[in-house]
């Protein structure tokens, strides 16, 4: 309305127009959720919601790369009765499940979980269960339908820092309507792995792990950073053709996840084709870390019989320090000795210094004790050059002293043996 209507409508020489009515637009009645019309998938509907479920059952005998599931139960038995408290070892009377997730990004409160891979043993084989996100609307349901419960064993790989943290994370936002997050146990492969493997690969991701240790080579399989957008694509298109192929990615993920678990449990249980010297020292290693003493003395000692002196100088050199921890003095400087004559570098010196303990204060000899001191200083001279200033000073002032105390305690035992 112009300037001039509205001065003319103010002093009603003109009637006021009645404002046009705008009717409104009718929304068309569309579902809160994409259906895919693919006959594996099966819609499932809970008073919370929907979500699409896929079940892939497997024989016992199932085989993955050179790996057979049946040796899984053996294997876990083996490992609850003789390496409690390993990180390896399930908690007795535990459920196992081995779980993987793809979702629509990588952090933050609006990445979604839009896949839950569950596996697990059952009387007559394995059941492989992947659940689907039918839309945010649905995540309620689509989380509950998760099989876990307090003290259930999950296992994973890389799950302690990414799939069973997103799965919390997606849990905390519908806490008011969700029981509190149950209290399972991780098991963590990539960890395990690197443990076990180190220095024998250059990178653990779990498709170097196939390729590596499980004897298994993927084949036009669809990349996991993929994932976000084929399943954005499924959701808008309603074709899944390339979602089948994420579904077969996760499929291969949980399979991969059963054999690496089942071949890291041959190493831990002493099956003998998994022998390999330089794994088993990595063992034997993280055994002792863990303080699991007796596991680790008794593996270093089987090391030291199955391979060449020349390939083992560190079983030698940690065999001899749990034998003194058990008081087993003449055959732990007899190790010493052997790990002095095999080692290199600043491991030879220190290997050379512990004989000197051994000789001087367990085994009295104090002669003898002087003898690994003179050739603890001729290492300390080959040394110089590659030693920082503190660490050289340091060993100058423990083999000093050590030799000074030696000097005196020869020449107190020989001033008592002239006094008779």
């Amino acid at each position: 309305m112009s300037y001039e209507k509205k001065l003319l409508a103010m002093k009603g020489l003109i009637k006021k127009q009645p404002e046009q009515v705008k009717e409104p637009i009718k929304e068309v009645n569309r579902p809160d959720f994409v259906k895919w019309s693919s006959s594996d998938y099966d819609l499932v509907h809970t008073d919370q919601g929907v979500y699409y479920k896929i079940s892939t059952l497997l024989p016992h005998d199932f085989k993955h790369g050179g790996t057979q599931f049946s040796e899984l139960s053996s294997l876990v038995a083996k490992a609850k009765r003789d390496f409690k408290g390993h990180p390896l070892t399930p908690e007795e009377s535990s459920r196992l499940f081995f779980y993987d997730t793809e979702t629509t990004g990588l952090k933050g409160v609006g990445v979604h979980i839009f896949l839950n891979g569950v596996l697990f043993e059952t009387a007559t084989g394995f059941q492989l269960d992947q659940f689907i996100l039918a839309s945010p609307q649905h995540e309620l349901a689509f989380l509950k339908a998760l099989p876990f419960q307090d003290r259930d064993t999950i296992i994973t790989y890389n799950g302690k820092s990414f799939d069973l943290t997103q799965l919390e994370v997606r849990w905390t936002m519908n806490r008011k309507l969700l029981p509190s997050f149950p209290q399972v146990f991780q098991i963590d492969l990539l960890h395990g792995s690197k443990r076990l493997w180190r220095g024998q690969q250059e990178r653990y991701k779990l498709q170097d792990m196939e390729r590596e240790q499980l004897n298994f080579h993927r084949e036009d399989d669809m990349p996991g950073h993929l994932a976000p957008i084929v399943y954005m694509d499924a959701v808008r298109s309603g074709k899944t053709e390339n979602l089948d192929r994420i579904l077969e990615h996760n499929k291969w993920d949980l399979y991969s996840l059963v054999a690496l678990y089942i071949h890291s449990l041959r190493h831990l249980v002493d099956a003998p084709e998994t022998r390999s010297s330089q794994t088993e020292l990595n063992l034997a290693k993280w055994l002792r870390d863990l303080k699991l003493l007796p596991n680790s003395r008794e593996l270093y000692g089987k090391v030291t019989e199955r391979y060449e002196k020349q390939d083992i100088p560190h079983a030698y050199y940690y065999l001899s320090l749990l034998q003194k921890r058990e008081g087993e003095f003449a055959s732990s400087l007899d190790l010493m000795e052997t790990a002095s004559e095999l080692l290199v570098g600043i491991e030879k010196l220190d290997a050379l210094i512990h004989c000197a303990k051994l000789a001087e204060h367990q085994m009295k000899d104090l002669g003898q004790a002087k003898n690994y001191v003179q050739q603890a200083k001729t290492q300390l001279l080959s040394l110089t050059a590659i030693l920082t200033r503190e660490k050289l000073a340091f060993y100058l002032a423990e083999l000093k002293n050590r030799d000074e105390r030696l000097d005196r305690k020869i020449i107190s035992r020989e001033s008592a043996s002239f006094d008779k």
